[in-house]
């Protein structure tokens, strides 16, 4: 193909570039930087100072500051899971939680952008002031259908406890009461995926959040088990956690990898999972009454 010919897609980088104008300084801009250059400021310019940063809502029991927006507490038992990092599976972790009691209900902070429950309940029951209701088993689902979604609302039933998906850590990404919620809680389930990067997010997690209160939950990408890599690079945290019996791996499930959760039912070894994670709930509450 001779070089001459033009290729669609290719840029014809030979053509010189074209000259914008100039536009010519006027007569008092000329005598401004004269009088700057003999005053000396061209030679030593004053540095520019950066604009004032915004302050972050202040998060009580993580340092130490005073809340600035108040925890919601429901009537109900709560419990509270975090995703280490994105991606976790900390949504799948949440359901399983939920539908291990019969009489529970599910909140998600995420918008339906980044939803991972927006396709889980199995009828939908309309939208509430900003909040979106569904149903699944007996499971409640709520989940936040603008960003100006203030505090859940007060249920119109009984359930015995409510299960928050509070996105990933740091929570500061959703309105101020997530935040001030996972800091108050007395217990935190942390989910990370089985991975050696995972673990180590996981290691940090737990570590900021309170090794005392967490429990961790490990996502296998592969079978059932952790490699042997990644139980490698566990850290004293994450050491104590499994020591203290506050540990536990979650099957890898490959059509959720495929499909997201959605009202197929989930499958037994992830159902399992979610027992198992609820007894050790069930005696971190013990412990800290």
């Amino acid at each position: 193909m001779s070089t001459d010919q033009a290729v669609a897609g290719w840029v014809d980088v030979t053509t010189p570039p074209v000259s914008m104008p100039v536009m010519a300084p006027s007569v008092a801009e000329l005598r401004r930087a004269w009088d700057a250059v003999s005053q000396g400021r061209y030679a030593n310019p004053e540095p520019i100072q950066p604009p004032p940063a915004t302050s972050a809502v202040a998060v009580p029991g993580l340092d130490g500051e005073e809340p600035s927006v108040s925890a919601w507490r429901p009537a109900e038992a709560l419990v509270v899971v975090v995703g280490a990092h994105a991606q976790a599976g900390a949504s799948t972790v949440a359901l399983a939680v939920a539908q291990a009691d019969p009489c529970a209900r599910l909140l998600e902070i995420s918008l339906p952008a980044g939803s991972g429950l927006a396709g889980a309940g199995s009828a939908e029951l309309g939208e509430l002031s900003s909040w979106v209701r569904s149903q699944r088993d007996g499971v409640v689902i709520e989940r936040p259908a603008t960003v100006e979604a203030g505090d859940p609302l007060p249920l119109d039933r009984v359930v015995r406890r409510t299960v928050l998906d509070a996105g990933f850590h740091p929570c500061a990404s959703g309105p101020g009461w997530v935040a001030a919620t996972v800091a108050a809680a007395e217990v935190v389930v942390v989910v990370a995926a089985g991975t050696v990067p995972g673990i180590r997010r996981l290691e940090v997690a737990v570590g900021e959040l309170g090794p005392d209160r967490c429990v961790a939950v490990v996502r296998a990408v592969s079978g059932g088990r952790l490699p042997r890599q990644v139980r490698a690079a566990m850290g004293p945290v994450l050491q104590r956690l499994v020591d203290e019996h506050r540990w536990a791996v979650m099957p890898c499930d490959g059509r959720l990898l495929v499909t997201g959760l959605s009202p197929a039912p989930l499958s037994k070894s992830v159902v399992s999972a979610g027992h198992t994670v609820l007894g050790l709930l069930s005696e971190c509450e013990k412990g800290t009454k």
